[in-house]
């Protein structure tokens, strides 16, 4: 008997043994619930497994609330809609300024879903609040001064472009439009503007493209672009959707990324989509795409 305390002590003392070591719970892809909570505004989720930390016992439901609960007494402490893209919860110590840190939940998505990528959402394990908000991103923010959007274009393939005169807006609307475009070409001052286009071609359960931001650093205006996608059961829609924005004329190198996200209420998973050196290489493809007029493509999804 001693001889065995004495090795428990010993272990413990040495590091292999942490009884104070957070843990974490990674669920599978397969889920079944074993039971309801009811969550304070009287929607019930379903359940299945925890993970208790610091007397505080957390479930991510089954529809995608991370629900916190008193692990002596099952009372619900807080619940908060997150989405489908995590599916790991562990606890991290976390500052919580004039150098006091408190406990957090930690989410994490499938490793799967991570492409190099590091996400992580964090909320106060006793109320829920979320951690302190993403620094500012870089650059100064530019206005969009017009935009448009809609479902049915009529291009055959996708086009990622940038109008910086007259007769190339004229000719790609075009290409997008059966009819009058969005915007006229003489509606447009192209010494002070361009006009990013944005179309997909035959694509499914899209209803067009929105701008997220457009902020400017030294070298480049960065455009970040959403899609605005919608749910249906039984089978898609099919859609053609594009996007018309009047943007301000830079010098500079416009750069255009995409959100890639998959997962509603994921964070953004912003990607490139194209990058244009200059506003000379911006022309140059853009009358490329126009001498290139192919009849169909493949089905695209957005």
């Amino acid at each position: 008997m001693r001889t065995t305390l004495a090795l428990v002590l010993l272990c413990a003392a040495s590091g292999s043994i942490r009884a104070d070591e957070p843990p974490t719970l990674r669920y599978p892809a397969h889920r079944a619930s074993a039971r309801w909570i009811e969550l304070p505004t009287g929607v019930s989720v379903a359940v299945d497994q925890g993970v208790t930390w610091q007397r505080v016992t957390v479930y991510l439901s089954l529809t995608n609330e991370l629900v916190a609960t008193d692990a002596a007494s099952g009372k619900v402490l807080w619940a908060r809609h997150v989405g489908a893209f995590w599916n790991e919860i562990a606890f991290a110590e976390t500052p919580r300024g004039e150098g006091k840190v408190a406990w957090s939940v930690e989410l994490r998505p499938d490793p799967r879903e991570r492409v190099g990528r590091d996400e992580r959402a964090c909320y106060d394990l006793v109320t829920g609040a979320p951690d302190a908000p993403a620094a500012a991103e870089p650059g100064a923010a530019i206005a969009v001064a017009r935009a448009w959007s809609g479902e049915y274009g009529r291009i055959a393939l996708p086009l990622v472009a940038l109008a910086t005169s007259a007769g190339h807006w004229e000719r790609a609307a075009k290409l997008v439009f059966a009819g009058a475009p969005p915007v006229a070409a003489g509606a447009v001052d192209f010494t002070r503007e361009v006009v990013l286009i944005v179309a997909a071609g035959p694509s499914s359960n899209c209803r067009g493209f929105a701008i997220d931001s457009v902020r400017e650093t030294e070298g480049v205006v960065r455009v970040r672009i959403h899609a605005h996608t919608f749910q249906t059961m039984g089978g898609g829609v099919a859609t053609n959707p594009w996007g018309v924005f009047v943007l301000p004329r830079r010098a500079k190198a416009y750069r255009i990324e995409r959100n890639a996200q998959r997962y509603l209420g994921g964070p953004p998973l912003w990607t490139p989509w194209i990058e244009l050196a200059s506003l000379e290489a911006a022309a140059t493809q853009l009358a490329e795409r126009l001498g290139d007029r192919p009849a169909a493509s493949e089905r695209r999804y957005y």
